[in-house]
């Protein structure tokens, strides 16, 4: 993270800037204050450790939203969190032993139909506290309106899909339903836990991208340690008395406090055997080496990504404006899965970035309940002098913000900035900006682009526009196949839907994520194997076994 610019530094450089390239500036206006009445949520007189909430007389953090309090022009406070050290977040990982019991616990050793049953129960709780969580994930990481309720709404279909997957067992692994021969022996194949899991996921998608870990992690009978984000913690607070009132104790536990002291602790334990991060690499990176024994270690990570949209000469241009606004300033570009490099071919270049400055230009900005608004404050305060440095770097290397109110900063409100040309030497060419910067650069051939790609240390998405296959996009989509895990055409780069598989390369990715997948991603395959002569027992193992009864017969188990 750069050096922390105060914010007058920012306002003054941007106003600078704008002077410099003979641009109006704007009158000024809030666009991150309000009067609205915040949410407060409790989450620093307790810790949720072993199944139930232990008072808590410690250190805690202040929760503030980046949406600006009118009365006091400071940071709306919206909650406070328990500040849990080494020592604390070391009991959460001795709750979660506890429940695995070295596989023998009650939820590893529970049928799959009975955890189901749980997690059923507990996504039915879990929504009735909805509108109070959309509300929440407002005033904490201001996503507008609509993105929150998806938010929501998607993790509960996610979670829903993942159970429907696991009831036609052959969807996640074929020889699963019942005993098969196969050669000199007759099996049948089921999945089982791998134990103790520690989740990390980011602000950003704070439930969301959680929940796609701890669902199928949970229903493949796995123990769940969840170290809470810093910035969008609030809504799993407000899931406690759910997982308290239809999970085992000690199944999920929760750790809160700075990560760099209580994460680095919790794995020097060697209790973690599954580590499910989303976040940075070298975040992933100091964590599996503070594993005392990573051989054991099985990791599933999703990090971050410098996608690229590649524009052609004959790509239709209204559909691409669309899709690159889309790709690069959905929620704010806060988003692994953005458009973070905009290359363009120089016979569109002038035509396309006039069409974006012009549609940036028209993006509503403003609170996050305020209708149809797009833009909105960001919740990282350090955020915006991050990106006003990588403004400042491309603008005196050459590059200049091609709409009026681009890198304007209003308290916590970015104005979305469209910078070209950049060239290689410009940070904001290579560094992730997660933020609300468009960034273009220009091409003049195939190989260009591609040479662009081999040197770049991002492996996730492309993002390809052209309305024929004649400027080379089959050769792209050949040449990116060993780069990234997903191309698209003519369409933003995006993770779903969900059926489909999230992949990555190089610094994104080690894992696969989606509904089937993250199944397999958590569990461990348990081959049950008998003599050929054995056809009597193997139907009594498939009706008394909680691991070998299938879910069609699930009826007759007695869980």
């Amino acid at each position: 993270r750069p050096p922390k610019i105060p914010g007058n530094s920012v306002l003054i450089f941007t106003i600078e800037l704008l002077k410099i390239q003979g641009k109006s500036i704007p009158a000024a206006r809030s666009c991150a204050s309000s009067d609205r009445v915040p949410p407060i949520v409790d989450g620093a007189s307790f810790i949720f450790i072993g199944g139930k909430k232990i008072p808590w007389n410690g250190p805690k953090t202040q929760v503030t939203s980046p949406v600006f309090d009118n009365k006091t022009g400071t940071r709306t406070i919206i909650g406070e969190l328990s500040k849990m050290d080494a020592d604390t977040a070391v009991e959460a990982a001795q709750a979660a032993k506890k429940a695995w019991d070295q596989g023998q616990g009650e939820w590893p050793l529970a049928s799959l139909a009975k955890r189901i049953s749980a997690i059923e129960s507990y996504l039915s709780v879990l929504s009735e506290r909805r509108t109070e969580i959309i509300e929440t994930l407002m005033w904490e990481i201001a996503k507008n309106t609509n993105d929150a309720t998806k938010e929501f709404d998607r993790t509960v279909a996610f979670a829903q899909a993942v159970i429907q997957s696991l009831r036609t067992e052959n969807e996640i692994d074929i020889y699963a339903q019942e005993f098969t021969q196969i050669g000199n022996v007759r099996a049948i194949v089921k999945r089982g836990p791998i134990g103790i899991t520690l989740m990390v996921a980011p602000f950003n998608y704070p439930l969301n991208e959680m929940y796609a870990m701890m669902i199928p992690a949970l229903l493949t009978g796995n123990i769940v340690i969840l170290k809470l984000p810093a910035t969008g913690a609030l809504p799993h607070i407000l899931a406690i008395d759910a997982l308290m009132s239809t999970l085992p104790k000690g199944v999920v536990n929760y750790v809160t406090g700075k990560g760099r002291e209580t994460l680095p602790a919790i794995m020097s334990t060697g209790i973690i055997d599954a580590l499910g991060f989303i976040g940075s690499s070298k975040g992933a990176d100091a964590l599996i080496k503070a594993h005392p024994h990573p051989h054991r270690l099985k990791v599933f990570s999703q990090l971050e990504g410098k996608n690229m949209g590649i524009v052609f000469p004959d790509a239709d241009l209204d559909l691409t404006v669309k899709q690159l606004m889309l790709g690069a300033l959905s929620y704010n570009g806060q988003r692994c899965t953005a458009i973070k490099l905009i290359l363009v071919h120089d016979d569109i270049a002038d035509a396309l970035v006039s069409a974006l400055a012009n549609a940036i230009e028209a993006l509503p900005r403003g609170l996050p309940w305020d209708e149809g608004v797009q833009i909105t404050p960001l919740p990282d305060a350090d955020k915006p002098a991050y990106l006003t440095e990588l403004v400042q770097d491309a603008i005196t290397k050459g590059a200049k913000i091609m709409n009026s109110r681009g890198a304007q900063t209003q308290q916590s409100l970015f104005h979305p900035a469209l910078v070209a040309y950049l060239t290689p030497d410009m940070r904001l060419f290579h560094e992730e900006q997660f933020g609300p910067l468009v960034a273009v650069a220009k091409f003049s051939s195939i190989d260009h682009v591609i040479q662009i790609a081999k040197n770049s240390w991002s492996g996730q998405q492309v993002a390809i526009f052209t309305e024929s296959d004649a400027p080379g996009a089959s050769t792209l989509i050949d040449a990116f196949s060993t780069i990234v895990g997903r191309a698209n055409i003519n369409l933003q780069c995006s993770r779903g839907p969900d059926v489909l598989p999230f992949s990555g390369r190089r610094s994104s990715a080690m894992g696969t994520m989606s509904v089937t997948s993250a199944v397999r991603a958590f569990s461990v395959e348990v081959v049950v194997a008998t003599h050929p002569k054995d056809t009597s027992l193997s139907s009594e193992l498939l009706s008394s076994s909680k691991l070998l009864t299938s879910l069609s017969s699930v009826a007759s188990l007695k869980n």
